[in-house]
């Protein structure tokens, strides 16, 4: 297309301040006599036959009469591109131009003027090649990339391509957007690829050898946060070179963390039940539990606390990934009356978060935990039964204050439920074993009280005519008889044996006594002292009473006598050096606690005194556990082996309960319960038999 000499139309332009691209668009477009002067303005000279075919016109006269018409609307700013080179006396202009035909077709041309001047005129000289098609395919192209990428990224899925011979890999948006990078920000060599990875996977990555012909590996990938994700590749060679040498392989990239996560967790949910059926600890399972979380959730630390039988304060505590000395300092934490993410959880029954514990007034005991020990962002899931009861939690940890919430809470809370679930059953059936011990420790009892009973008195009665021939004997010897001493001796023989089986009604509960309003913390304090005095600098005697612990109704003297025998046991366990805490309080105790008890007697639910005696001696094996309260039962190499058993009749005689936790290199607690005594409460109610 020939334009006619276009030197009016220039000077229009000229006349325009300001003749950038975007106002000369909004004039074109709001500005209908510019509009008109500037079509004006572009007068054709003639087409040729290829234009005529183009734009669909039955003749050149045709095509020139109507050229107006060929610029839709959408065209002004090709137009505008195109007068600003004819002002500019541009000889090389070229551009992509929408036009319709005459026919009313639209079509894409790429458009190239060649301005020139020719004496005091100017003109120009179109061409326009037809790229339609092109256009068309190259936009259905970007729509399917683009429907692509949002395909990936809704499937969260990163694309990769290694050449293999530089070992270079590219990767897309997508695929550093789940490493939480940006493009330029990550090395392309496999070294850079290697430098993410976790320690423990690259073992596997190295025993690949050869790049294969597919792809499909699962590994952890340290995102730019510091936190590990699981990512797993998929791919294959898509291209060899002449030699049939591998060069090219291209593939898909997908974070897996909580997909691995679920299954880590629903494997070690059967884990639990399989460990628990084969008789595995609950310490030991709950070890299994924190090891296999840890896996799952690699950027966080886990810690799974139990509480005590009180539901106070933690009892065990499982935490393989801090040190030792940290997990023991939370041994004994009063977890219920401290200020902890913890003691929320719990009494919440929901998972507790916080992102940054030291920014957090609402939790001070758990920010004076994690602080020495750079712990910043916490949460807490707590292990519910199916009673509702809380049995304690599971605690995820990281040094990250960044760090977010697991994503997989539900199947983190299966775990928990699946533990608590153990526990339960395991409670259940100790409380059943305690239940059948406590039956089958009083059918002893009675039968051995029976018999030490019967035996005691006998042999009291047959002691009595021993003391009484032997004081007589001795009586009508002359002084200084060498029979003398030798009565002596039997007499205090006599006496020794007339003790003994005053140990032994005791344990048969009819042994005479004095019963009277007892102040078993006063009790606790004077035979502390007492024990305290005689015992090894190396060993500390612990003595806490909480305030307002009522009285008891007993024999002050066979209740000393309990605490005596269980102190010195506990003194004795220990050695050269250790601790013994004595604790004496008050508590409302429940039927499932009394069940828990080794002997309960006849004792009910309601407000009792307990005392507990606890050492960090040797503690007591299982097989000794069995005959501790046996008459005569000892392992010392001296000694009757009727301390213990005589504890166990004062108990019993006073309507008391006991209990025992031991286990070897642990220590040993003994508990004992009786009925607590109210002021107004009248004598009679409260007697003891004898």
């Amino acid at each position: 297309m020939l334009i006619d000499d276009v030197t009016a139309l220039v000077s229009i332009l000229d006349e325009i301040d300001d003749t950038s691209e975007r106002s000369l668009i909004e004039k074109l477009k709001l500005d209908s006599e510019f509009r008109n002067q500037v079509f004006a303005g572009i007068q054709t000279v003639t087409f040729n036959k290829a234009a005529v075919e183009l734009f669909e016109a039955e003749s050149i006269e045709e095509l020139n009469r109507r050229a107006s018409e060929l610029a839709p609307p959408e065209s002004l700013s090709s137009l505008a591109g195109y007068l600003q080179a004819i002002d500019r006396r541009d000889s090389n202009f070229s551009d992509d131009v929408a036009f319709m035909t005459l026919k009313g077709k639209r079509i894409y041309v790429r458009a190239n003027v060649n301005v020139f001047s020719n004496g005091d005129k100017t003109f120009a000289v179109n061409s326009f090649t037809n790229i339609t098609d092109w256009y068309n395919d190259r936009n259905t192209l970007a729509a399917v990339r683009t429907r692509y990428a949002l395909a990936l990224k809704g499937s969260q899925f990163g694309v990769w391509d290694f050449d293999i011979p530089n070992q270079q890999v590219i990767r897309d948006t997508e695929y550093l957007r789940i490493l939480g990078y940006r493009e330029g920000e990550i090395d392309r060599s496999v070294m850079g690829v290697r430098a993410l990875m976790h320690p423990e996977d690259l073992s596997q990555l190295d025993a690949m050898g050869e790049f294969p012909d597919t792809f499909d590996y699962e590994f952890r990938v340290r995102r730019k946060t510091g936190e590990y994700r699981w990512l797993r590749l998929e791919g294959s060679v898509c291209e060899w070179n002449a030699n049939g040498e591998k060069i090219r392989a291209v593939g898909t990239v997908r974070d897996t963390t909580v997909e691995r996560q679920q299954l880590e967790l629903m494997n070690l949910e059967k884990e639990i039940f399989k460990n628990a059926s084969e008789g595995t600890s609950i310490e030991s399972l709950l070890f299994l539990v924190a090891s296999k979380i840890d896996v799952a959730f690699p950027a966080l630390r886990c810690l799974v606390l139990m509480l005590d039988e009180a539901r106070q304060s933690i009892r065990f505590a499982a935490a393989p990934s801090l040190p030792e000395d940290v997990r023991k300092t939370l041994l004994g934490f009063p977890i219920m009356s401290e200020a902890t993410t913890c003691r929320a959880a719990m009494q919440s029954g929901s998972f507790r978060f916080i992102q940054d514990v030291m920014l957090s007034p609402d939790f001070s005991a758990t920010a004076a935990f994690c602080g020495p020990i750079g712990i910043k962002t916490i949460g807490s899931m707590p292990i519910t039964d199916s009673t509702n009861t809380t049995l304690g939690t599971i605690c995820l940890a990281s040094n990250d204050a960044n760090c977010g919430p697991p994503e997989d809470l539900v199947s983190l809370e299966r775990v928990a439920r699946s533990l608590a679930l153990v526990i339960e059953r395991e409670k259940q059936k100790e409380r059943a074993r305690k239940r059948e011990l406590q039956l089958q420790n009083q059918q002893k009892f009675e039968s051995l009280g029976k018999l030490a009973s019967g035996i005691a008195h006998d042999f009291n009665n047959l002691l009595t005519v021993i003391m009484t021939n032997a004081e007589l004997c001795n009586f009508n010897l002359p002084p200084g008889s060498v029979a003398n001493d030798n009565l002596d001796q039997v007499v205090h023989a006599a006496e020794m044996a007339s003790s003994l089986c005053k140990q032994m009604l005791t344990f048969a509960g009819q042994s005479q006594s004095q019963t009277q309003h007892v102040d078993l913390a006063q009790a606790a304090t004077k035979v502390a002292s007492l024990v305290g005095s005689a015992t090894k600098k190396g060993i500390h005697i612990d003595l806490h009473i909480a305030p307002g612990t009522p009285n008891v109704w007993g024999d002050v003297t066979a209740l000393s006598q309990v605490l005596l025998n269980l102190l010195t046991n506990a003194v004795e366990a220990i050695g050269e050096s250790g601790e013994v805490h004595i604790d004496v309080a008050t508590k409302q105790v429940s039927q499932v606690e009394i069940d828990g008890f080794i002997f309960s007697g006849k004792i009910q639910p309601g407000e009792h005194v307990y005392v507990t005696v606890k050492d960090n001696g040797g503690g007591i094996s299982p097989e000794t556990l069995r005959y501790i309260f046996d008459p005569f039962f000892t392992t010392k190499s001296t000694g009757q082996g009727v301390g213990l058993a005589t504890v166990l009749g004062i108990v019993e005689q006073h309507g008391g309960a006991i209990d025992l936790q031991s286990a070897e290199g642990s220590g040993t607690e003994f508990t004992i319960l009786f009925p607590a005594l109210s002021d107004l409460q009248p004598a009679a109610e409260k007697s003891v038999s004898n």
